[in-house]
């Protein structure tokens, strides 16, 4: 579904991103993780459209995407939950969902698609009048996903969702994943939490100083000596 080859990313003459290769296959849910500043929101941003490679390709279902506008990439499937959840504070609840609804295939399904995440995020549904700069920490991060899933995306990019939240609500997230991708979403996750994405996902990459230091199956690499001893501290 999605492929990354040698992509290379420069913040003016900083380079962020070394040479990275990725794939994401249909229905898989694959985790990219890393230290903090290792390139992985950097790496969500480029497939987005946010960002262009200096070189290097993106492509997504075999067509080429790394010269085309963000929101054309909307269009083709391909939603992006960004870190810090940048919701619209004094919008409501609803109204932040049905702002979700923009590419036109998901406009015409809003109301199919509001029930769809009510069930998935049942607090919504009670706070569906609420401004969202009222809600919890992890109300806001519902919210956040709930919008992304009102594209109707064929691939999802999560970044960094348990960020800021307390254990029992990193769980929570986690479990909320797990049912996403069970509805047939496929999900490319950035996290720090890195037991946890590990043994959510069904392959992993792991990205350090901008470059892809390993990859395999999660849970293969919750058991790597280096992902051990760098990010579990075992």
């Amino acid at each position: 579904m999605l492929k990354l080859t040698t992509i290379e990313v420069c913040y003016g003459d900083v380079q962020a991103l070394w040479g990275v290769s990725l794939e994401v296959h249909k229905g898989e849910v694959v985790a990219l993780v890393g230290a903090n500043g290792a390139g992985k929101t950097t790496t969500l941003k480029t497939i987005s459209g946010l960002l262009r490679p200096s070189s290097g390709k993106v492509e997504f279902l075999g067509k080429r995407i790394d010269t085309i506008p963000p929101y054309q990439l909307a269009d083709l499937g391909i939603a992006h939950v960004p870190e810090g959840r940048r919701l619209f504070p004094l919008m409501t609840v609803r109204e932040n969902l049905e702002m979700g609804s923009f590419p036109p295939d998901a406009r015409e399904k809003r109301e199919e698609s509001l029930e769809w995440v009510f069930q998935v995020f049942p607090i919504l549904k009670e706070r569906h009048k609420q401004l969202a700069e009222t809600l919890s920490g992890g109300e806001q991060q519902m919210l956040a996903i709930g919008r992304g899933l009102m594209a109707r995306p064929k691939l999802l990019l999560l970044d960094e969702p348990s960020l800021g939240l307390a254990p029992i609500l990193v769980k929570e997230i986690f479990e909320t994943i797990k049912a996403i991708s069970r509805e047939g979403v496929t999900l490319l996750l950035v996290e720090q939490n890195v037991q946890q994405a590990l043994g959510l996902a069904n392959r992993a990459y792991v990205l350090e100083n901008g470059r892809i230091v390993l990859e395999g199956a999660g849970k293969e690499l919750l058991e790597n000596d280096h992902v051990k001893r760098a990010y579990l501290g075992l």
